[in-house]
């Protein structure tokens, strides 16, 4: 299946073949074509205010970031890693610029019945570990929302998941992927074991072994949560 990346232009036929497909894969294409043209729009307000009133934090990320411009570096774990990663953390990320409208209203909404839900997309989560601001204030998110719509500025889809899994928070001295992947294989159960580590940090203080079963438990999701979203990327 083509990926629509906001990285290279979709041409008008493909996205003219996709709205007329018959069946399942017809529909399943024109909503993930409706998605892309809204979170692109979304994005792209999101990016002229960030210009507006954070031009200086953006100026000052887009030098950071540059360094990371290697979009044919391969990763540990390659396309297995991605794919959990996505699964996990970001299953539209393809399809977007940087701000998930729909994961923005499902989180507002389960804040509102009384709930907590992330909503981050990887940019959002790359320019939380680069400025290292984890506030929880509405400021604070806003802030986030608007730089990352600028990312890809900077960095191809690619490239930001390769910059993010260089400096993600994997736990107590485990700095990055290639840290947390010199104790465990590199098998599929074993690198969405890694990416679990993302939402339980490996920690060196009592209840270490509660949150290995919460970490254990989310690795399995994950892998049962692949082959069932991995259409909005493959």
């Amino acid at each position: 299946m083509e990926i629509w990346s906001v990285d290279s232009t979709q041409p008008l036929a493909s996205a003219r073949a996709s709205l007329t497909g018959d069946g399942f894969i017809g529909k399943r294409r024109s909503v993930q074509l409706a998605f892309s043209l809204w979170a692109l729009a979304t994005a792209g307000v999101a990016r002229r205010l960030a210009w507006l009133f954070v031009r200086t934090e953006a100026e000052q990320l887009s030098f950071i970031l540059a360094k990371w411009v290697r979009p044919e570096r391969e990763l540990i774990g390659g396309q297995v890693l991605i794919d959990a990663l996505l699964a996990a953390e970001d299953h539209r990320y393809y399809f977007h610029g940087g701000v998930d409208p729909v994961a923005i209203i499902r989180a507002t909404f389960h804040c509102l019945v009384g709930d907590t839900q992330g909503a981050s997309t990887i940019e959002q989560q790359l320019v939380r570990v680069v400025t290292g601001n984890y506030r929880r204030t509405l400021r604070r998110k806003i802030k986030e929302i608007l730089l990352a719509s600028t990312v890809r500025d900077t960095l191809g889809k690619r490239s930001t998941i390769a910059a993010y899994m260089d400096i993600a928070y994997f736990g107590v001295d485990l700095i990055g992927h290639c840290e947390i992947m010199k104790t465990l294989s590199r098998d599929r159960s074993s690198l969405c074991f890694s990416i679990a580590h993302l939402k339980y940090p490996a920690r060196k203080t009592i209840g270490e072994t509660s949150w290995d079963c919460r970490r254990i438990k989310r690795a399995a999701h994950i892998e049962w949560r692949i082959p069932r979203v991995s259409h909005w990327w493959r």
